[in-house]
């Protein structure tokens, strides 16, 4: 019974992504599968054109933090909040 259990969830884990600072972003196309299979009970034609909507908004919005966080999380993005921060308090 735990070595299924183990199995099971080990299995589950290895697709997964390590997280979002030291994994790779996951592609456009599998954020809006992702999306797809989450949203898949709204089936219904009146709610069709908004979950799509949505689902590709939510990918647009993905795709930009992904990027976001791939500048704050390198060498220059440190550099360049540095600056920021500088900037902000010379500002006030």
């Amino acid at each position: 019974m735990v070595r299924e259990w183990l199995t099971v969830h080990l299995t589950a884990a290895a697709g997964r992504e390590y997280d979002l600072v030291h994994g790779p972003p996951p592609a456009l196309g599998r954020l809006y599968e992702r999306h797809r299979v989450a949203a898949s009970h709204w089936e219904a034609a009146a709610f069709r054109v908004p979950r799509l909507a949505w689902g590709l908004l939510h990918v647009a919005i993905s795709a930009v933090l992904y990027a976001v966080l791939d500048v704050i999380a390198s060498p220059l993005g440190a550099v360049l909040l540095f600056l920021f921060i500088v900037a902000a308090v010379n500002w006030l």
